[in-house]
């Protein structure tokens, strides 16, 4: 487009030029046009006849690229961040005449292409692929999250020696945020019980043997619970969450740990924290793993304390990559840094800001999940993340990771899915089986032949679920195939569509084409007739000047 700029608008100082002098301009003319038409397969624009020969340029929608002088459309890449890749919009800037710098600043193109092959770029690049992605991240996520809802509900036989989850940004002095039961084991190397001990995370009590009544301990935070666990378990276990990691481990006599959840068998999760029982939550038991975090419900409220550190960039970023508002989060500086702040002063001071105050609302859902809701005129908007330093409580967790926000957190759980290594290389480790809670004393409680936890993983696929809206697909409850089915069958649609439109659009062109070269182009034909004609017409012309000749000669010898 820039070349093309340049070249009409040297074009049309020649045709200046030789309009004045008389010249004809009709190459130059063909030149020009032809170089408007290339520009034209670019981007819509409308052209300006002007009475001195010369021709103006702009864009369907207004915006100048050529009049006396030439415009020139700049586009830097702003490479890879936090939250993905994010692209700078195209711009239009003045160039000096004389000089010949291109101005620093111009006018925004993106949301001004409304035709051309460059409007068909942006169109996929800004909305088609992301909507892929954001589909495929879905139809992703689903399926892990379900499988691991059976795997973290089960136990493999024998049971591992210990459990590691993952990173969940949570503390020690964070509450436990979980409601129901939850029951932690350890086995001997017989698969029999060693020490049983059931968490009611609505009393915050703890009861070793479960079946008591009686409480032996009482916890508030995090650390009460991981303490009050491992000394219930009376040397035979060890519950402990460091850096945001919850790890269960047998220790002394035992060989095995194993974590029912809810407060009956068969994986019945009547406890939860942001919609995910104490093993799901944590990661402990995963069977299939992501490249971004699978849970980003945090279960934290408006009153759980904030314990950031460092500082984040937040942008609401339209359709065509307007930045509507850019807000640097810093936690190291009041009110955020104030000892007690919360997540509800974070939202306060998001909400307040200059930046996002009147274009989006922040909140927090009742799972503790982050949610965004843009005002009127700012649809299609969300929120990414940019620069992001942030450390909650020392565990590494940053605020982009810990509520996957941005388009990259969510869209990447479609990347690297696989089985946990653990798993992959050893089968074995599958967990398929129930812990028999009615085993009598020394004899085990867990068996190869409790296939169990195989039949859950195999109704899985038969099982309904709400899946969230994503892209261009609505929230719907559907089984994990239906769904898979319907994300395939939106792109098949999606791509005959698209050949559908490109061959109407084609006949279009061709159809212009003809009608142009009518009016403005060569018909052969008609040419070739004409010559004929002219060619006869010079041959009766020498004739006739021939028969004058002779005549006049005859008249001049007498």
């Amino acid at each position: 487009v820039n070349n093309d700029l340049t070249t009409i608008q040297n074009l049309n100082q020649q045709i200046v030029q030789a309009t004045m002098s008389g010249t004809s301009t009709a190459s130059l003319e063909d030149q020009r046009t032809q170089a408007v038409n290339e520009i034209s397969g670019i981007i819509g624009i409308n052209t300006t006849q002007m009475a001195n020969g010369a021709i103006g340029i702009s864009t369907t929608s207004g915006i100048t690229l050529l009049d006396s002088t030439a415009r020139q459309l700049v586009y830097t890449p702003a490479g890879t961040v936090t939250s993905g890749t994010e692209f700078n919009q195209i711009t239009v800037n003045s160039v000096n005449p004389t000089s010949g710098v291109v101005a620093a600043t111009g006018t925004p193109l993106d949301p001004a292409v409304q035709s051309g092959s460059l409007a068909g770029w942006l169109t996929m690049r800004d909305q088609e692929l992301p909507a892929l992605a954001s589909e495929l991240g879905q139809l992703s996520s689903s399926v892990a999250n379900q499988l691991n809802a059976v795997s973290n509900a089960y136990t493999a036989v024998p049971p591992p020696a210990s459990l590691t989850g993952r990173n969940s940004g949570l503390t020690a002095a964070d509450l436990p945020g979980f409601t129901g039961q939850t029951t932690f084991y350890t086995t001997d190397s017989n698969n029999a019980i060693v020490q049983a001990v059931r968490v009611d995370f609505d009393t915050g009590t703890i009861y070793n043997p479960p079946s008591s009544t009686t409480p032996t301990a009482t916890f508030t935070t995090l650390g009460d619970l991981t303490s009050a666990v491992t000394t219930a378990l009376g040397g035979s276990g060890t519950l402990a969450l460091n850096n945001g990691v919850m790890s269960f481990t047998a220790t002394g006599t035992a060989a095995g740990v194993a974590i029912q959840q809810g407060s009956v068998a068969a994986g019945a999760q009547d406890e939860s924290r942001g919609g995910d029982g104490f093993s799901q939550f944590f990661g402990m038991n995963d069977l299939v793993q992501t490249a971004a975090p699978l849970v980003t419900n945090t279960g934290f409220t408006t009153s759980s304390p904030l314990s950031f550190s460092g500082q984040t960039t937040l942008q609401l970023i339209g359709p065509a990559n307007q930045v509507a508002a850019t807000v640097t989060v810093n936690f190291d500086q009041p009110p955020l840094s104030t000892p007690g702040a919360t997540f509800g002063d974070l939202l306060s001071y998001l909400n307040s800001s200059s930046g996002f105050a009147g274009k989006a609302t922040i909140g927090l859902s009742s799972d503790g999940a982050l949610t965004v809701t843009p005002a009127s005129g700012y649809s299609g908007y969300q929120l990414e993340v940019g620069d992001d330093t942030s450390n909650r409580g020392g565990t590494g967790m940053t605020l982009g990771t810990l509520f996957g926000i941005g388009s990259a957190n969510q869209d990447d759980t479609a990347q690297n899915f696989s089985v946990v290594s653990s798993i992959a290389s050893n089968p074995y480790a599958l967990p398929l089986a129930s812990v028999d809670t009615t085993a009598a004393a020394g004899t085990a409680a867990l068996n190869l032949s409790d296939n169990s936890g195989a039949l859950a993983l195999e109704n899985v696929g038969q099982q309904t679920f709400t899946i969230p809206a994503a892209g261009n697909l609505a929230q719907t409850t559907t089984t994990l195939g239906g769904y898979a089915a319907d994300f395939i069958g939106g792109l098949a649609n999606d791509a005959a569509n698209t050949q559908t439109q490109l061959t109407q659009q084609q006949s279009l062109q061709t159809a212009l084409q003809q009608q142009a070269s009518s009016v403005s182009g060569v018909n052969l034909d008609n040419e070739l007739a004409n010559m004929v004609m002219l060619q006869n017409a010079y041959n009766a012309s020498g004739r006739v000047l021939t028969t004058v000749n002779q005549m006049l000669t005859a008249l001049m010898q007498f």
